[in-house]
């Protein structure tokens, strides 16, 4: 498995459990830049669930009728999660996106572009994960921690 599997912090821990289900682990893509609403790029703003990015990719590019070089995208982002990220397709296919359906793949919304999106160009991520079943005290505390240090 990739990806952290532990963090550890001071203390005893707080018995908790993480990712009891796909929504327990959300990621939020930031792009670092505003959208110039113009171009030859659409801009797609998806939700993946269950779904990875490189696959995500596979199927737009199969179901717009690109190739695989025309889909650009930021950064991979967890297969065991739902995650919202961005991906740019030639604008010209935009029309086909109006008839995109995918049960683990959603477009919220759509934008224009100048530019295709690249593979590590983005700000950073936010992330919503929840912890299950965990002693509330030591909950806190670890809380507390990680504001302070961060998590890599």
């Amino acid at each position: 498995m990739l990806g952290i599997d532990r963090f550890l912090t001071p203390g005893h821990g707080s018995g908790g459990k993480i990712r009891s289900s796909l929504q327990d682990f959300q990621v939020e893509e930031i792009l670092p830049y505003p959208f110039s609403g113009t171009g030859e790029w659409a801009i797609l703003k998806i939700e993946k669930t269950g779904v990875s990015t490189l696959a995500a990719r596979q199927e737009l590019a199969r179901l717009l009728h690109t190739s695989l070089q025309n889909v650009g995208y930021a950064g991979l982002k967890d297969t065991r999660a739902v995650t919202r990220q961005h991906f740019s397709v030639p604008f010209a296919s935009l029309e086909r996106v109006k008839q995109f359906s995918h049960p683990g793949i959603k477009i919220l919304e759509t934008f224009r572009h100048s530019r295709k999106v690249k593979i590590g160009k983005l700000y950073g991520n936010r992330f919503i994960i929840v912890m299950r079943e965990c002693d509330p005290e030591a909950g806190l505390e670890i809380f507390e921690s990680l504001k302070k240090t961060g998590i890599p």
